[in-house]
């Protein structure tokens, strides 16, 4: 596949040093921290063991790789938007750290010893830890808001007052973990593990997937008691509880962790009503974060097809404008409502094929437009099954640009971008190769095997097509593709660029 050849270019005021070093000291010269401005951008360090005091300090958008920080000062110092791949922290202060927006890749944070090191108040909103250990860390008031944990070891850990809301804890271990003074709410859990944890009594039902783990696991987790001796309940225990739970909720008509029980005893029906009453609710209350909220219950059980994302946004429509909403509450609305459309038309938990589709047809060729985007319509009826989801967006520029998007099994996706490349003529080569990848995916997941298979892939359609754009003077003049959510698929083929000028 051939690279982009498009390049953007402009032309910047050049600097002379000694005006950089005079500017430089003009900046610092209003600033208590006297080295915040610096002659350069970006701060790398690779392979260094640092021991340093970086109090107070702006080291924002730093990057280290394979770094040893031990026993640095990190108070009220600010490392926003820093990559960190492959550190240890060893026995750091972290108080009042400002770590937002960073991504940790296979890093540690840890503290020697058998005692937790308390940390107070440290922020990692809106970070990304991936393939990382937290080893004797307490947690006291820590902002995680939004934080992803992916891959993480959590090891004789307790929080305390820790903001969890909107973060995702995946693909994770909980070891040895304590929480005092925690509220849940919000925080969604995906493949977790659990080894001598304890869960405040009234959390899991706030907790997004939390009671559907709870049934699925062989996790011995229990939840604290003060109705029995050990202070703790088992997890049959408290699964014995859920119909209590049901009733109290209903009773007080709190919908969120209702929807939260029927989902997880896959009750859909009954859960599909009573999020619609939680939405309802929410706009009569002026609540429009819990509409965001629901919509996220909705966007992570995959039993919610897409049709059913789609009709709930349009409900969601249909009820603001109902509502007779100041000014000040259109305001606060807006601020979900781009979210809330995301979630549910946009961006799913499923696979996605995005192709960006640039041709020779001339803004004021209209009657070729139709035409091709007919002969994409018959290659996605042809190759998609009735639950797939699909849009097709023409950009007018001098010559056309289509964007389309669908949402469909992996496996579909390749044989739908494998046709869609033989009608346009490009690399049998390529076109066998994805056809096979299909076939395999195909195969296992229907555990299946080549003789008794009902795969099947069906020239005719290509032939055809390639024909009518030949007719019609189409020609595709470059193609740049993406596959989404969808890690079973080779990473060589998860996106591409194709030039089709010279063929």
């Amino acid at each position: 596949m051939n690279e982009p050849i498009e390049i953007f270019s402009s032309k910047l005021k050049s600097v002379e040093k000694v005006d950089l070093l005079n500017a430089i000291d003009n900046l610092n010269a209003h600033m208590k921290n006297k080295t915040y401005f610096k002659p350069y951008t970006f701060s790398i360090n690779k392979n260094t063991n640092i021991k340093e005091d970086f109090s107070s300090k702006n080291k924002r958008q730093s990057y280290f790789y394979d770094c040893i920080f031990e026993e640095c000062n990190f108070f009220e110092a600010s490392f926003a938007g820093s990559i960190f791949v492959k550190c240890d922290f060893i026995n750091c202060m972290f108080d009042f750290s400002k770590f937002q927006s960073c991504d940790f890749r296979s890093c540690n944070l840890i503290f020697s010893g058998n005692d937790m090191k308390e940390i107070h108040s440290v922020n990692f909103s809106k970070s990304v830890l991936f393939d990382c250990k937290l080893v004797n860390l307490f947690l006291n008031s820590a902002n995680m808001g939004e934080t992803v944990f992916d891959n993480v070891e959590i090891i004789n850990n307790k929080w305390r007052s820790v903001l969890v809301e909107n973060m995702i804890i995946k693909n994770s271990i909980l070891r040895d973990m304590r929480f005092a003074s925690q509220n849940f709410d919000f925080l969604t859990i995906e493949n977790l593990k659990t080894y001598n944890t304890i869960i405040p009594f009234p959390a899991l039902p706030y907790i997004i997937n939390g009671l559907t783990y709870l049934y699925k696991t062989a996790d011995e987790i229990s939840f604290t008691s003060c109705n029995s001796k050990n202070n703790r309940i088992s997890k049959s225990e408290y699964i014995r509880l859920i119909d209590d739970f049901e009733i109290y909720y209903t009773y007080v008509n709190e919908y969120f962790p209702l929807a939260n029980i029927m989902i997880a005893q896959e009750r859909l029906n009954d859960a599909i009503y009573v999020t619609y009453l939680g939405i309802i609710q929410s706009l009569k209350l002026k609540n429009f974060r819990m509409i965001y909220q629901f919509c996220k219950l909705v966007q992570i059980n995959p039993k919610f097809t897409i049709q059913y994302k789609k009709r709930l946004y349009q409900q969601i429509q249909l009820e603001i404008d109902k509502e007779e909403l100041s000014k000040e509450d259109y305001k606060i609305l807006n601020v979900y409502l781009g979210k809330i459309k995301d979630i549910l038309l946009n961006t799913t938990i499923t696979p996605q094929l995005v192709l960006d589709i640039k041709t020779n047809i001339d803004s004021t060729e209209i009657n070729k437009i139709p035409i091709f985007i007919q002969e994409i319509e018959k290659l996605i009826f042809l190759y998609m099954k009735e639950d797939e989801e699909h849009f097709i967006e023409i950009h007018h520029n001098s010559l056309e640009n289509f964007i389309i998007q669908i949402t469909a099994d992996p496996e579909q996706l390749i044989i739908f971008l494998a046709a869609f490349f033989t009608c346009i003529g490009y690399s049998s080569q390529f076109v066998t190769y994805l056809f096979k990848k299909a076939k395999d995916l195909f195969l296992k997941k229907t555990n299946s095997t080549a003789e008794n298979s009902e795969f099947d892939v069906q020239n005719a359609q290509f032939t055809y097509t390639k024909k009518k754009f030949e007719d019609n003077g189409i020609i595709i003049v470059n193609v740049n593709y993406n596959i989404f959510n969808a890690p079973v698929i080779d990473s060589t083929i998860q996106s591409g660029y194709v030039d089709l000028k010279d063929l």
